[in-house]
């Protein structure tokens, strides 16, 4: 595949991040669903995982549990254990109430922290111009996220606005910060497909 593989240069306060995208791509090849990546906390990657539509439910908001489980009895392969970890999820499109209540039941058996935070990238805002400077702009009660800059055309901006943070039966919703976008900002370089932009 030629990925070049990065770290972070400073480790963050998560055991493990996962990028969950699934949904969309199963319109088109009727097989996968989506992907998984898995980083550790210095930015490693750990694995990428395709979500297959035969081990998943068909109703997409009810596969973050069943996609976690599954990537966890795998542990002979991907060496990834949830249990009494802090894990941030960073969900592309919009968090699903099912979902917060299957992380509940994933976060009380597996006694860990989640944190998931909805990173939409395909959104209607599209800047004009190209220039290689990240920035982020707040916009009521979301953040847009230049991270950086297409070989072609001009840069689509991700959009943030929601964080929940479940333990166990405690859920949090909250709004995110500018640390949270700053972090994002910083996992964009972990993407193979950003080298050099």
């Amino acid at each position: 595949m030629g990925i070049k593989f990065f770290v972070l240069e400073e480790k963050v306060p998560y055991d493990y991040i996962l990028g969950i995208d699934v949904g969309f791509g199963e319109a088109y090849t009727g097989r996968v669903a989506g992907c998984t990546t898995v980083h550790d906390s210095e930015g490693r990657l750990k694995n990428i995982i395709p979500v297959s539509k035969q081990n998943l439910p068909e109703k997409e908001s009810a596969r973050i549990k069943p996609l976690l489980e599954y990537i966890e009895s795998k542990r002979r392969i991907y060496k990834i254990n949830f249990k009494n970890k802090n894990i941030l999820i960073l969900r592309d499109g919009k968090i699903q109430r099912e979902e917060v209540e299957q992380l509940k039941e994933l976060s009380r058996s597996r006694n860990c922290k989640i944190v998931l935070i909805d990173v939409k990238k395909n959104t209607l805002y599209q800047l004009l111009r190209r220039d290689k400077i990240a920035y982020h702009v707040k916009l009521g009660d979301f953040y847009l996220l230049k991270a950086h800059s297409p070989r072609v055309g001009f840069p689509r901006l991700i959009k943030i606005s929601q964080k929940v943070v479940v333990e166990g039966d405690n859920v949090t919703f909250e709004k995110p910060t500018e640390d949270d976008i700053f972090l994002i900002y910083r996992l964009t370089a972990l993407n193979y497909s950003t080298i050099g932009k």
